[in-house]
């Protein structure tokens, strides 16, 4: 599920906008976040002005210098359920239990498969021929972000 998706679904149940935190750590503007000490100060100083549950979407969070013991300590600190997204060896090695204390929940999300990205794209371009259809899955990385 993308972190639109949690917005839209959290929102319905009456989830404020504003209890939401999101990081994107490939974005230079949070260079100033990439230590674990400099992120939970952050996030711990957003989190008190958040009344419930605060929602905190890390994307790219192996970019953070010691970033595991930053997401424990929000953890057990904070009233929030925690999303981290990452695209390295490290985030996906099975030391993930380790670091994170067996407390996580994995979703693997993998490429679509050509069949699937006709399923999406065909009604945008039903007239494309096949070859053009497959140079177009492959230029999108298979992830069909915007086809």
């Amino acid at each position: 599920m993308k972190k639109l998706q949690f917005l839209k679904a959290g929102m319905e149940s009456g989830v404020s906008p504003a209890q939401f935190i999101s990081i994107n750590f490939e974005d230079l503007n949070y260079a100033y976040l990439q230590t674990a000490k400099a992120l939970h100060n952050e996030i711990t100083k957003r989190a008190t002005e958040i009344n419930g549950k605060a929602y905190l979407f890390f994307d790219e969070i192996p970019e953070v210098k010691d970033w595991e013991k930053c997401i424990n300590s929000l953890r057990v600190s904070l009233d929030c359920d925690i999303y981290i997204t990452g695209s390295n060896a490290k985030l996906l090695s099975s030391e993930l239990s380790t670091y994170l204390g067996g407390r996580y929940v994995e979703f693997i999300i993998y490429p679509f498969s050509f069949a699937e990205f006709l399923e999406l794209y065909r009604p945008i371009a039903p007239d494309e021929p096949i070859q053009k259809c497959f140079q177009k899955y492959l230029l999108s990385g298979t992830f069909a972000p915007g086809l």
